[in-house]
């Protein structure tokens, strides 16, 4: 299961064991991005829970969960 990125909650322990593994199979005086998310994928939310359930997370469904984002309104703010 797949936690998309702007509705995800995740346990700060959980982070930091998946910041954690990336530094160690990259090193981290080559990361150019500090934290949880590889620097080497676009898809950071799905790395991201591949990464969890790796280290034995699991992911919980709530059907209520409510997220407000925000998003560019034209196509140049967005790019």
């Amino acid at each position: 299961m797949v936690v998309p990125g702007p509705i995800g909650l995740f346990r700060r322990e959980a982070l930091l064991r998946v910041q954690a593994e990336n530094e160690q199979l990259q090193g981290s005086e080559t990361l150019d991005v500090r934290g949880p998310f590889s620097p080497l994928t676009f898809a950071e939310d799905f790395h991201l829970s591949l990464s969890m359930l790796a280290l034995g997370y699991r992911g919980e469904y709530e059907p209520h969960a409510i997220a407000y984002t925000k998003a560019p309104s034209t196509l140049a703010g967005l790019a």
